[in-house]
């Protein structure tokens, strides 16, 4: 049991003597990267590219390889306004900003975009450029892209190619964008790209009749280089419209969609229009039944639409009626009135004694039959009806005795 105590001890403190080289090990300082890229004159690093003077002023992300100047600036230190050497570097501006310093501005030595939204004003004395390129080596490009740049100093833009053999290659690239370079206090507008100065969707339209070959833009009689140079925007070749953002409609609501027009040569946006579409509303199906009805309970019905099978309309059934029970009559009592009759009155009859003409035959031998002799009318009582009835006795019994006595003869 104690050698077992001693092993366990000893397990634990190898394991404690390793956390600590590990913790050793993290604790040291991560590295710092330089980006290749000073702004007047101050390295962009990892630690500062967020904001490199603590003021907003100036940003940089590593990620979009991006430089983005966002304030107005005014240095005198005697430095470059921006010396770059990180290749595919984009310089924008997020507003409209002004730089002015008592020295040089962007020194490119390496390809550059410039992509503003709003106006750059770069400042330099007149000793000095506003934008330069140059690189010992290789070929340098500048492309200023759906840009607005106003460049003051002794040369706009100046590309350092092999007018002064100094073994540096550089092209310049001009799309979609107005710029105006003022060289009158020092000598030239653009100067020496010697792999020549490319526009596309763009023109010089100041001096009236500039030449643009060798690299240089000269004035119309293509030999004096101009101090004052001004390009503008505008010069588009329209591409086939393009749908964009499409939302489709459906039976209640409506849909929509963006038709888009871009240039072919630089892809700026030339026209956008939005397109309201109608709702198509509900394409119902026939009726199915789901639940048959019942004299007890209520049915259910439901019909779908072919537009989007989600859509579904339910309907209730009624309760059937019940079934009629068959008829049992029971015989109702008769109630009747007792009739009530008026006394019939009748006019007495009379009749006249049948007159026959007497037989001719032979004498009957017999006796007589005695006759009882008729009775005489009772005279008593005033009553019409007994005195009638008591008429027709009489005459009854006077027809009685006539055929009685026609029988003997």
């Amino acid at each position: 049991m104690k050698i077992k105590k001693i092993s366990a001890a000893l397990v634990t403190a190898a394991a404690m003597a390793v956390s600590l080289l590990s913790f050793g090990a993290s604790a040291e300082p991560e590295t710092v990267e330089d980006y290749g890229i000073a702004v007047l004159g101050k390295q962009v690093t990892s630690e500062n590219a967020d904001d490199i003077f603590g003021d907003g002023s100036v940003t940089y992300d590593p990620e979009e390889n991006a430089l983005t100047f966002n304030s107005d600036i005014e240095y005198s230190g005697g430095n470059y306004l921006l010396d770059n050497d990180k290749d595919g570097l984009t310089i924008r501006t997020s507003k409209a900003v002004t730089l002015k310093t008592d020295w040089a501005g962007f020194f490119i030595k390496n390809n550059t975009t410039i992509e503003t939204n709003g106006k750059l004003t770069i400042e330099c004395p007149s000793n000095t450029m506003p934008i330069f390129l140059y690189n010992d080596h290789e070929r340098v490009v500048l492309t200023v892209k759906d840009s607005e740049l106003d460049l003051k100093g002794y040369a706009g833009m100046f590309g350092y190619g092999d007018m002064w053999d100094f073994g540096s290659h550089s092209a310049l690239k001009i799309i979609n964008s107005d710029i105006t370079i003022d060289a009158s206090d020092g000598q030239f507008g653009i100067v020496d790209f010697d792999e020549g100065i490319e526009l596309e969707c763009c023109e010089i339209t100041s001096p009236e009749g500039a030449v643009n070959k060798d690299g240089n833009i000269y004035e119309s009689d293509g030999t004096t280089i101009a101090q004052k140079v001004t390009f503008t925007s505008g010069a588009h070749t329209e591409g086939s419209t393009v749908i964009e953002n499409e939302v489709a409609p459906d039976c209640e609501n409506e849909g929509s969609r963006d038709e888009v027009v871009y240039c072919t040569v630089c892809g700026a946006e030339l026209s956008r229009e939005t397109v309201t579409v109608d709702a198509l509303e509900h394409d119902w199906g026939e009726w199915e039944t789901v639940t048959e009805p019942t004299e007890d309970e209520e049915g259910l019905r439901r019909r779908v639409c072919a537009n989007d099978a989600d859509h579904v309309e339910e309907e209730v059934i009624p309760k059937l009626d019940p079934e009629p029970e068959p008829e049992t009559s029971e015989p109702e009592p008769e109630t009747s009135e007792p009739e009530t009759s008026e006394p019939e009155t009748s006019e007495p009859e009379t009749s006249e004694p049948e007159t026959s003409e007497p037989e001719t035959s032979e004498p009957d031998i017999s006796e007589p039959e005695s006759e009882a002799p008729a009775p005489a009318p009772s005279n008593q009582g005033s009553n019409p009806a007994t005195g009638a009835a008591a008429g027709l006795s009489v005459i009854a019994i006077a027809s009685a005795a006539a055929v009685a006595l026609k029988k003997r003869r």
